[in-house]
């Protein structure tokens, strides 16, 4: 077995921390593309649930809605959640159970108003 000499030391040294640099370049990359992925789902799914609330999306007037938004801003600290804010992870899966919620109650709504859709004898 052979002794490392100080400059292969030093040189093994520098290749792991390079190592080490560029695993900590891949987490935090990762970490933001996870972030973003969430924040858009989180979007969407608010966006899915005015659409929901509200009906016809092409009547919808966005300056309107910016004004009932800013009525509403006195109420923003009942909307926070109760207690430490959800990681990522946490609030993930609550926007996509909420999605899952209103893609069901629409369907629902679709089927109640599809006379197809009602099941054979209820006529």
């Amino acid at each position: 077995m052979s002794k490392m000499t100080y400059e292969e030391s030093i040189e093994s040294l520098d290749a792991r921390i390079e190592q080490l640099r560029a695993q900590r370049r891949d987490e935090i990359a990762k970490h933001e593309r996870r972030e973003r992925s969430a924040r858009a789902c989180a979007c969407t799914t608010l966006g899915e649930l005015v659409l929901a609330w509200f009906g016809d999306w092409h009547a919808l007037d966005p300056d309107e809605l910016v004004l009932l938004l800013a009525e509403l801003k006195p109420r923003r600290e009942g909307l926070m959640v109760a207690g430490p804010t959800p990681g990522t992870e946490d609030a993930l899966r609550a926007y996509r159970s909420l999605r899952r919620n209103i893609a069901e109650a629409e369907a629902q709504l679709a089927d109640e108003d599809d006379p197809a859709a009602l099941p054979v004898g209820s006529e």
